[in-house]
């Protein structure tokens, strides 16, 4: 069977589906940030409920299966131990060869683009804190952070760091300082949902 999957971001255009869905027996589309976990994602989680061995799936590019290098690596990897035939449409890169067997360029590929992919979310982020504190600077007569008064209930927190949770939970050798990184979070954050899962 061959399948493909995609991820947009809301703010992206819609997906080709007019154009693709006469080469695949179906499709499998999610529309969400790329820091949500592939696991986590509706369509995602259809497609590896389907999906088997010597099955082929298509993906237009590595950042639609993640942003996340260690996701977007354990993704890969689960699929390629299923025995999936993984495609990557913008490399014509396939993780197998034509006979078959695994290819020895696709998992250094794959893990170069990972980390570039990570270290462009980062930067990102990384312009984006600068830009804020310039404009504090420029505007400091204006009241920021949370109102005075507003408390979060624990399992709201919870809730709302659930990719912090994730890491927590499942990169347990991973540090504080790491998992705010990879998260774009602050450590203090990071800490203080540790504290709420008594880690």
């Amino acid at each position: 069977m061959k399948y493909r999957y995609s991820r947009k971001s809301t703010e992206e255009q819609t997906f080709d589906r007019i154009q693709t869905q006469e080469q695949f027996d179906d499709l499998f589309y999610d529309s969400c940030s790329g820091m949500v976990s592939f696991k986590e994602r509706k369509e995602a989680t259809r497609l590896m409920s389907v999906i088997q061995s010597g099955d082929e799936l298509s993906v237009p590019s590595l950042d639609r299966l993640g942003r996340n290098i260690y996701d977007v690596q354990k993704t890969i990897n689960e699929l390629v131990e299923m025995g999936i035939q993984l495609y990557l449409e913008d490399l014509k890169l396939s993780s197998h060869d034509i006979d078959g067997n695994p290819s020895p360029v696709f998992p250094i590929v794959t893990s170069v683009l990972s980390m570039a992919a990570d270290i462009e979310r980062k930067s990102l982020l990384l312009r984006t804190k600068a830009g804020r504190e310039a404009f504090r600077a420029k505007n400091p007569e204006k009241g920021w952070g949370r109102p005075k008064g507003t408390n979060m209930t624990n399992k709201a927190l919870l809730q709302r760091h659930k990719n912090i949770v994730k890491w927590l939970t499942e990169y347990s050798h991973m540090s504080y300082s790491d998992i705010a990184k990879v998260s774009g979070k602050s450590r203090q954050t990071v800490s203080k949902v540790a504290k709420l899962l008594e880690v």
